[in-house]
């Protein structure tokens, strides 16, 4: 089930690349090429002193931004394509994308 649902998810968010990209950037995701593209999900960020690096140990505790229940962003190839909730299916973590995000068009060069 958990297989299922993560290949329709991912086909969905395949299919919405070109959507959600500028036709310039859209180049970097030739469908019809079989290569895969990182996705990386992201919770939230801080910064942190390089002290406080330093002292990280095992049960640290480390404050992201935003509150609990804000939804992740999703990038493809390092670019921001949409945002989504957590969800636990079977114990596996996954995205449920909720938000693509469309493509702002490059200005023209003068």
């Amino acid at each position: 089930m958990w297989d299922n649902q993560l290949t329709n998810l991912l086909n969905r968010a395949e299919r919405g690349i070109e959507a959600v990209l500028s036709p310039e950037e859209s180049g970097d995701f030739d469908t019809n090429e079989q290569r895969e593209i990182e996705l990386r999900i992201e919770l939230g960020r801080t910064r942190l002193q390089p002290d406080d690096v330093q002292q990280l140990r095992s049960g640290s505790v480390v404050l992201l931004d935003g509150p609990l229940g804000e939804p992740a962003a999703i990038y493809a190839a390092g670019r921001l394509i949409g945002r989504g909730d957590i969800i636990v299916i079977n114990g596996n973590t996954g995205v449920q994308v909720t938000e693509l995000i469309q493509a702002k068009p490059l200005a023209a060069s003068q």
